[in-house]
Formats: structure tokens, C-alpha cells, sequence
């Protein structure tokens, strides 16, 4: 009981991540059936050293290997045990003794994820949106007018995260832990095609729309994170403190088409609007972390815990979008337009995420044991942008936007639960696992503007006409509700213990291997 530790290392588990919490490495099977907010109230080997202090590592007697699958469905790849279309999630690591009072360890965690959300053409909105949907579509719909819709979207993510971790017995005031991790995220992207096209009775073309996307983000993260614990009386303290090299690069690339009717009047017999929209965003910046926590007994069968961490993260860099417009109009003798325009904006974020949890864990009796919390958990990102935009006309004249925009953004996102979780030791060989959250969500968004208007758009004039200021605060968003987990473990043999989540996720039944998710662990 006293060589547990309770204190937050880089724990930044919002609720709306939650019900993905399989996708979180530092979370073990177990504590993912038995809810994973309670990781750092309930004492679990693997999540303990991971995700609240790397000391935590010398608790462990002997040797381990740790493993993690996914899409191992009984149809192949196609599906995941997550229960998603393509989720391929990985682990492998291990930890073992090293000399003078040492405990090394090294995991390695690839994460994939695919899924293919349909893009639709909404005419009220006049602009094509997500839907939200799975899978290829195409639809014909006629009535008065023939309309012909079609689309493909592909979401990939793969990302990799390494860990290598050390404790160290330091004597007779603590222990020593020390995690160095690097996450990458290797240029994941959305594709996606969109093609619309609407005739009237006769066969004459209305409306015609060609949309092609395709978006990559590469982000890179090293975190150092030394912590350290030590034994007061009978209450175990600890602490940490992160440092994080943070890198972020987004490219989005994207044509589009729009082609109109002869039977529209306001188009003089015929209309086509072309465009093309490169964008590129690089930002870098450092990271924060610094924790504290503590376990108390309060009886023999019952631990006080709690911790709370601070983490700021400074980033900046610059975004730089590319316009290319060409206008066509008539037929007999077209009106052709072109023209191409430059932003750029220098970038500044600040992220400031705020995490604090307390709770019991109680040995209710020999075979069950219960977890209840309190979680407050805040993230709050300022955004500031300085716009500047440059235009080439079809003749290669250049002139400056005749304003420029400076803008901040601050978006806060704060939530509220109540988690609870049970473990029962049905039989010798098997337990069964399941928890509840209740949760509150607030979200809120303010932005503020100042736009800059110049006299003079031949240059960059420096002679101001006029400032405008603004600001916008949109109602605050409040939501609640009620996430739940579940989960089996089996003791195999002595050396073996084999975790599984995910048998009821979405309603499915039991016996549905394809939402099953696994892991194994070796103990020698």
C-alpha cells in the first residue's frame, strides 16, 4: 500500500476523448474496463508508472512484457477489435531489473486509425459538409429535376509513440523516476472527392460541382519528464515536472469547380468558377508540465488519493493560404476572370490545460473492490493571428488588400464528472469490470477583431483610413452525459494475465469478436 503513488505526470484526458480512451497508451485494458477516469484514484500496475510518475516503476517485482492488439476481427483487417472500420492499434514493451536498486523499461505503441466520412452538397448552406457517414455513396434522385451525387472521403492517422523509462532507489529520502517519450504523428490526411450534378426535365444542365481534398498534418512531440516520491508518515507524496519540444505541420490542398446553367438568366447562358487553395501552417513552440500528488490511508481497506497537474504550452510560427480564382461567363463571348491572392498570418497559440482529480479506492471485501472521483479538467487555447494578403490580377499586377486583419481567439473547454468503477473477482481465473462517468461538458468561444483599412492599396501603404474593432462571444455550451465501460480479465496461468474491452461497445453482442480489444501480460 505505501510504495503506491498517486501524481499526475502529462494527464490531459478531456471527456470527449474518453470513450477513446483504448487509443491512449499510458491507460491499461484493465483500467479501461473499469473506467478510465479513475486512473491515479484506482492502483493499477502498468497505468501507475505510465501516466502518474515513472517511480512508480520500481513497485514492480521482476520482469514484465506488456502487449496491446487490435483488428485482429474475425474478417481480417477490414475489422478492428475497436469496433471502427480500420483501427489497427499496437504495443509492445517491457520493463526489467537493472543493478544497484535500477528498474528499466521500453514500450513501443502505434496507433492507426481510418474511417471514411461522407461529404455532401447542401444547397441551403451552399457549401459541401460532412455528413458524418461511412463508406463510398452515390445517389440519383428524380423529381421535376434528375440529380446525380457521388463522393469518396478517406480519414488515416497513424501515429507512434516511444517510451523509454527508468527508476532508481535513491536511499532513504525517495525514489527516482525518469521517462523520456517521442510521439509522432506521420502524415495523416483526409482525402476526399465530391462530385453533384443537377438537369431539369429536358435534360439541360442546372448545376454541376467537382470538389478534390486532400489534407496532412505531421506533428511531433519529446517530452523529458524527471519525477521523484518519497514516504511521510504513512502518506506517500510525489512530484513531476515535463518538458515537451512540440513541432506542428498542416498542408491542405484543395480544387474545386462549380459550373452553371444556360437557363439561368443571371449567368448570361453560362458560368464556370474554378478554383484552387493551397495552405501550409508550421508552428513549434515548448511545453510545460508540473504535477503533485499524494495517497493517504485512510483505513485498512480504504486510500485517499489525489493529484492535480498545470501544463502550458507556448507555440508559434506562421500560415501562408494560396488563391487561384478564374471566373468564365457567357458562351457566345465569355467574360473571362483570373486573379490570384497570397495570405499570410504570423500565428501565436497559447494552451493552458489544468487537471485535478481526488477519490477513494475500497476493498469493499475479499472480491470486490469500488473506485469513486471528483474530475475538474480545463483546457483553455488563445489564438492570435496578424494577416497580411497580397493580389495578382490577370495582367500580373500586384497589389495589397486595402486591409488587414488582426484577430484572437480564445476558446475554453471545461469539464465536470463523477466517475465510479467496480472490479469483481467472479471466479478464481476470471474478473469482471465495468464503471460509469457522469459528465458535464461547457464550451465557450471568444473572438475578437481589429481591421486595419489603407487609403492606398498600390503598396503597402503604411497612412491608416480607418480601424474598426469587434468582438464576438457565442453562447456558452453546456452539455451532460452518461459514459459507461466494461471489461473481463482472466488470470491464464501464473505468468499470464489476458485483459479484454470493448464486448458490448455500440450494443453488440458478446460474441461479436470484431469489437473485441486485447492485451497480454507476461510476468516472470
Amino acid at each position: 500500500m505505501k510504495k503506491s503513488l498517486i501524481i499526475a505526470a502529462v494527464f490531459m484526458l478531456s471527456f470527449t476523448a474518453i470513450l477513446k480512451a483504448q487509443q491512449v497508451s499510458g491507460v491499461s485494458r484493465r483500467m479501461q474496463g473499469i473506467n478510465p477516469q479513475l486512473v491515479g484514484v484506482v492502483s493499477d500496475e502498468y497505468s501507475d508508472f505510465m501516466l502518474i510518475n515513472t517511480a512508480n516503476i520500481l513497485d514492480i517485482d521482476g520482469y514484465r512484457v506488456y502487449t496491446q492488439l487490435s483488428n485482429l476481427g474475425i474478417e481480417g483487417s477490414d475489422t478492428a477489435l475497436s469496433g471502427d472500420a480500420a483501427d489497427n492499434d499496437f504495443l509492445l514493451g517491457g520493463v526489467m531489473p537493472m543493478e544497484f536498486g535500477k528498474l528499466g523499461g521500453f514500450l513501443i505503441n502505434h496507433i492507426g486509425r481510418a474511417d471514411a466520412p461522407i461529404y455532401y452538397y447542401d444547397p441551403s448552406e451552399g457549401n459541401i459538409l460532412d455528413s458524418g457517414h461511412s463508406g463510398e455513396f452515390e445517389t440519383i434522385v428524380k423529381n421535376g429535376i434528375d440529380t446525380e451525387e457521388s463522393g469518396e472521403a478517406y480519414l488515416n492517422e497513424n501515429e507512434i509513440i516511444v517510451d523509454a523509462l527508468l527508476g532508481m532507489k535513491r536511499l532513504d529520502f525517495g525514489h527516482l523516476g525518469f521517462r523520456l517519450s517521442y510521439k509522432q504523428l506521420l502524415e495523416d490526411g483526409l482525402s476526399s472527392k465530391y462530385s453533384f450534378t443537377s438537369r431539369d426535365e429536358e435534360g439541360s444542365l442546372l448545376s454541376d460541382i467537382d470538389d478534390e481534398n486532400e489534407a496532412k498534418r505531421k506533428n511531433t512531440n519529446i517530452t523529458v519528464t524527471p519525477s521523484f516520491r518519497t514516504l511521510i508518515d504513512e502518506t506517500v507524496i510525489g512530484a513531476i515536472l515535463g518538458v515537451s519540444l512540440v513541432t506542428e505541420l498542416d498542408t491542405d490542398e484543395r480544387i474545386s469547380s462549380f459550373r452553371a446553367s444556360a437557363d439561368n438568366e443571371n449567368y448570361e447562358d453560362y458560368y464556370e468558377h474554378n478554383t484552387i487553395i493551397d495552405s501550409e501552417t508550421e508552428l513549434s513552440g515548448l511545453g510545460i508540465n508540473i504535477g503533485g500528488g499524494l495517497l493517504h490511508p485512510l483505513t485498512e481497506n480504504i486510500n485517499l488519493r489525489g493529484f492535480a497537474t498545470l501544463g502550458i504550452t507556448n507555440l508559434s510560427g506562421d500560415e501562408a493560404e494560396y488563391f487561384e480564382e478564374e471566373m468564365i461567363q457567357g458562351t457566345t463571348d465569355p467574360e473571362i476572370v483570373k486573379y490570384s491572392e497570397l495570405s499570410k498570418q504570423e500565428i501565436d497559440e497559447n494552451i493552458m490545460d489544468i487537471s485535478i482529480i481526488s477519490g477513494i479506492e475500497k476493498q469493499i471485501s475479499e472480491k470486490l473492490m469500488l473506485g469513486a472521483g471528483i474530475h475538474f479538467h480545463r483546457n483553455t487555447k488563445t489564438t492570435e493571428m496578424e494577416e497580411k494578403r497580397t493580389k495578382t490580377d490577370d495582367d500580373g499586377v500586384i497589389t495589397y488588400d486595402t486591409m488587414t486583419t488582426d484577430m484572437e481567439r480564445k476558446i475554453s473547454i471545461t469539464n465536470f464528472s463523477l466517475p465510479i468503477g467496480l472490479e469483481w473477482q467472479a471466479t478464481e481465473w476470471m474478473k469482471a469490470r465495468m464503471g460509469a462517468s457522469y459528465v458535464i461538458n461547457s464550451y465557450s468561444r471568444t473572438d475578437k477583431y481589429e481591421t486595419t483599412f489603407y487609403e492606398d492599396n498600390t503598396e503597402e501603404a503604411e497612412k491608416e483610413d480607418d480601424t474598426i474593432k469587434a468582438e464576438e462571444t457565442r453562447p456558452v455550451i453546456v452539455t451532460d452525459n452518461v459514459a459507461f465501460f466494461s471489461g473481463l480479465g482472466f488470470s491464464v496461468t501464473e505468468n499470464l494475465d489476458i485483459d479484454v474491452t470493448g464486448m458490448f461497445d455500440n450494443g453488440a453482442s458478446i460474441l461479436e469478436l470484431g469489437n473485441w480489444e486485447l492485451s497480454a501480460t507476461l510476468k516472470f
